[in-house]
């Protein structure tokens, strides 16, 4: 199997990468007493219980078992982890963020993905902007929310513009 190092610049970041799309990285722990692992692998959807964390320790167990580099020391701490995370990297994409009387804010209607790192600055923003619009129409939801969608569209298109691109740096270095 084709391995290979990476760093990122941003902070000590170790991580091992093939060809298959699978990706396992610690960052570095000097000033912590604790320590961090992260996993991700490429796949189609998956089938499980999101609130069986058992299962989707399987899961990730399963998908790594045969990586190499330190990622059998990683999984065998896997059992211990009290804060386990699993998810998918996802985008939510509509054509429209409201209906009716209702409009939705944040991940619901524009989740940019993990990725980005944009998640509470879009929530906030798009709330900030959904209150402001609402005030300006005098209450108008069909004239505020139009205008939410306006204003808000462009942030939201670049956030999951940048994550794309970032799983698809992810991804080209993984099949080097």
């Amino acid at each position: 199997m084709d391995q290979f190092a990476c760093t990122q610049v941003t902070w000590p970041h170790h991580q091992a990468c093939d060809r298959r799309g699978r990706r396992s990285g610690a960052p570095g722990a000097r000033l912590r007493q604790w320590a961090l692992a992260v996993s991700a692998f490429e796949s189609e959807q998956l089938d499980y219980d999101y609130r069986d964390i058992e299962q989707q320790k399987k899961i990730l167990a399963d998908r790594f078992a045969d990586q190499g580099w330190e990622v059998p020391k990683l999984l065998a701490h896997l059992d211990a982890a009290e804060d386990f995370y699993f998810d998918a990297m996802a985008q939510i994409r509509m054509d429209d963020w409201s209906k009716g009387r209702v409009a939705l804010v944040g991940d619901a209607g524009y989740c940019a993905s993990p990725l980005s790192g944009q998640g509470a600055d879009l929530s906030l923003v798009g709330a900030y902007i959904l209150a402001g619009e609402l005030a300006a129409a005098g209450g108008d939801h069909t004239i505020a929310f139009t205008r939410y969608r306006a204003e808000m569209l462009p942030m939201v298109q670049a956030c999951q513009t940048f994550a794309e691109g970032v799983a698809n740096g992810m991804h080209r270095r993984a099949i080097r």
